[in-house]
Order: C-alpha cells, then sequence, then structure tokens
C-alpha cells in the first residue's frame, strides 16, 4: 500500500517540484505590489513543499503564476477552504478588511504591506483549514494583523497630519460603537447565489445589526461591465435581493433594509466596458442609525 501511494504521489511531487522554479524566475514585468504578492506566493509554495503539502504547494504555485502571466490575484474566497465554523467569522471580517485597503487603491501605496497582509491571510486559511498545527495558524494570523495595523497606522497618521487640531473640550458622552464599513458579499460571474461564503458574511451583517444598534441598511447592489446595462442591472437586483432575504430570514426587519441597484453604472472598481471584474460582482452593506 505505501508502495503504491508513492507511486500515486510521484508525478504530483514532481509537477510541484519542476514548476515552482520557472514560476519563481518569472515574476510579473509590472506593478510593485504584484512583484511583491509573486514573491510573497513562491515563498509560501516552496514551504509547503518542503513540508510535503503537494495540494497546497500546487495551489500557491499556481496564484504566483497567474501574476507572472499578468492576472490580478485576490485574497481567497471563504468559501475556497472547508474551515472550522468558529473560524469562519473572524476570517470573514479580515479578509473584508484587507479587501478595504485594496479597493481604496492603498497597494500603491503600500505594495509591501499590503502583500505581505494578502499572502498572511491566505496562509491563515491554508492553516486554520487543515487546523492541526496551531503555532502556524498564530504565525500567519499576527503576520496578517501586523501588515494591516502597519498600513492603517499609515493612513490615519495621514489624516491626523492634515486636519487642524482640535480644540480642547470638555470629556464627550460616552458614544456607542461606530458602525463597521466595508463589508461586502462577492459573486460568482453571472451569479447571484450567496453558496456557504455569503450566508456566513450575512450572518455576520445581521449581528451587527442588532449588536451595534443599526436602525437600518442599505445594500448596493452591483455587476462587472460583461454584458450589457439591462441585463447588469438585472443581474445586480437579483443580488441584493438575495442579500435582503437572508438578512431578513437572520431576523433584520423587513422594513429597515434597502436595496441600491447600481449595476454597472457605478463602479466599485473601474473599469473599461466589457471586463469581468470580481470586484465588481458585489452587494455592500451601509449600516446607519
Amino acid at each position: 500500500m505505501k508502495i503504491a501511494t508513492l507511486v500515486v504521489l510521484m508525478p504530483l511531487v514532481a509537477a510541484c517540484a519542476n514548476r515552482l522554479p520557472h514560476v519563481a524566475e518569472n515574476p510579473p514585468s509590472s506593478g510593485a505590489f504584484e512583484k511583491a504578492l509573486h514573491q510573497g506566493y513562491v515563498g509560501l509554495a516552496q514551504a509547503e513543499i518542503d513540508e510535503y503539502d503537494w495540494s497546497d504547494g500546487g495551489k500557491f504555485t499556481k496564484r504566483a503564476d497567474m501574476l507572472s502571466n499578468g492576472n490580478m490575484v485576490l485574497p481567497e474566497e471563504i468559501a475556497m477552504r472547508d474551515l472550522p465554523a468558529d473560524r469562519v467569522s473572524v476570517l470573514t471580517s479580515s479578509r473584508a478588511r484587507l479587501m478595504k485597503a485594496i479597493d481604496a487603491g492603498l497597494t500603491s501605496t503600500y505594495p509591501d504591506q499590503l502583500a505581505r497582509a494578502q499572502v498572511a491571510f491566505d496562509c491563515w486559511m491554508q492553516e486554520q483549514e487543515e487546523n492541526r498545527q496551531p503555532a502556524d495558524i498564530e504565525a500567519c494570523q499576527k503576520d496578517f494583523i501586523a501588515a494591516m495595523e502597519e498600513v492603517e497606522a499609515a493612513e490615519k497618521a495621514k489624516t491626523a497630519k492634515s486636519e487642524p487640531a482640535p480644540t480642547p473640550a470638555a470629556a464627550p458622552a460616552p458614544t456607542p460603537a461606530s458602525l463597521p464599513e466595508g463589508i461586502a458579499i462577492y459573486f460568482d460571474f453571472d451569479s447571484a447565489n450567496l453558496g456557504g461564503y455569503g450566508n456566513s458574511v450575512v450572518e455576520d451583517a445581521a449581528s451587527v445589526f442588532t449588536d451595534l444598534g443599526a436602525t437600518s441598511v442599505t445594500l448596493s447592489a452591483y455587476a462587472d461591465r460583461s454584458g450589457d446595462t439591462a441585463y447588469n442591472d438585472a443581474l445586480a437586483a437579483r443580488r441584493g435581493e438575495a442579500v435582503r432575504d437572508a438578512l431578513i430570514a437572520n431576523g433584520v426587519s423587513a422594513d429597515a433594509i434597502t436595496v441600491e441597484v447600481l449595476g454597472e453604472r457605478e463602479q466599485v472598481f473601474a473599469t473599461e466596458d466589457g471586463v469581468r471584474e470580481a470586484r465588481n460582482r458585489s452587494v455592500l452593506f451601509n449600516f446607519a442609525r
């Protein structure tokens, strides 16, 4: 049995071992973020191959190869991994945190930090799916948090520098916790199906609505620019209604929910007409009190 298993694995071993050096020697031709991301995935692939994890070594090699060929690579979707149920929420909110920075165009300002954050996030996802090496899970999570905090602290410092110093005043009355921004659900191409990942995000959003005292939520529904405008408006509407129905099923009052259908007319990430863009196949949550 051991001999048979080894014979089956040998082609996989050879494929990973032979492909990675070629990919490593061919970084993207442009983009500091893309180059740093490529380097990070090459390192992650090599680490997995060194641990004889040919499957994940191959996955990370493929992501590096996509960057070599000029393709955009986003952080892994939550639904792509079989995660422990009690870790889905924190990984979902962490991915939303990273996507908010990416969507804001901060990869051009902090290419190394955000590339490190994305590689650490995908490492965290992979280790959390295996769920047998607590030290490795913690290391990836801590690296992700450290990279994100570096970006967020730099942005906060820039904002503080541009604003006038506040006038001293009496201590303000306690205010409720701020409502989160950047929570979003990303859909597959030409699909309005929430799936397991989408339903997990809805559950978190319903908890935010209840626990933080929101009184309303607007769902901004988008589509990418592949297809005509009328079709994309209808597709975006279906996505918004799917999220609305799921929120109601999770205890949010229908009267508190507004669906804003933007289709391809307003873009989260600007593209030319006809371009498929994952970041534009989305529904964004906008909470209010």
